[in-house]
């Protein structure tokens, strides 16, 4: 499950900056090719990963809730000064 969140947030942030990277323009988004794929084309494909990614992490929320609750209490519980806690 990590592999794959770490995956497809990866394959999101390089999508990302291949489209802030690909010229912009009028015509440029229909004429300029990276890897056979056009501007609109790497957007759509940006917009798949980033469902995918956002999926996973919703996913991966949703097994991991308890160990998180965990932690979040911990963390409270220890980094709150000893005047906050009563």
């Amino acid at each position: 499950m990590t592999l794959g969140l770490l995956s497809a947030w990866s394959l999101v942030t390089f999508t990302g900056f291949l489209l802030w990277f690909i010229p912009r323009g009028q015509k440029v988004g229909h004429g300029f090719l990276f890897w056979g794929l056009t501007r609109h084309g790497w957007g759509d494909i940006h917009f798949i990963i980033s469902l995918v990614a956002f999926s996973l992490t919703v996913i991966h929320i949703i097994l991991y809730w308890r160990s998180l609750s965990q932690l979040v209490r911990y963390l409270i519980t220890v980094h709150t000064p000893l005047k906050l806690r009563s």
